[in-house]
């Protein structure tokens, strides 16, 4: 039996995204620098949904969000920031609590920037730091 389809990222969400990142922790502000790649970024865990069998887990949807804006590079500055946090939004939106500490989220995203943390290990990496949530995100304030 298929299981419901996860609640998906969107390319306005992760702009946004990206826009309060910049402005938290400093960068180039400006829009999208290349829409096609964040459209390509966006599409790979979709991808993995509809054709991998069997069905991936939400940690195995979240690694290629976060690699695949990682590596595109669509925005012009704090892509890395905006890949870690897209991830972990796309984990919220779906009940999965992922709150690694600061040291490993950095160490992380910066070995997956460079290629010594292969797609694969971000996956384990995310299901590590994972945990299915009962009740409210304490993330995501949907009337916000």
């Amino acid at each position: 039996m298929d299981r419901d389809p996860p609640v998906w990222l969107t390319e306005d969400m992760v702009a946004a995204i990206n826009a309060r990142a910049v402005a938290v922790f400093g960068g180039l502000s400006g829009a999208v620098r290349d829409e096609t790649l964040l459209k390509a970024a966006l599409g790979r865990p979709l991808n993995k949904w509809h054709y991998d069998e069997p069905r991936p887990d939400l940690f195995t949807l979240a690694a290629p969000y976060c690699f695949a804006l990682i590596k595109g590079h669509a925005f012009h500055d704090g892509n890395k920031r905006t890949a870690y946090i897209a991830a972990v939004v796309f984990l919220d939106l779906n009940g999965i609590d992922c709150m690694p500490d600061q040291a490993d989220i950095v160490r992380t995203m910066l070995g997956a920037a460079d290629g010594s943390i292969p797609e694969t290990a971000l996956t384990d990496w995310f299901r590590a730091n994972g945990r299915a949530r009962n009740g409210p995100s304490d993330l995501i304030d949907v009337n916000d």
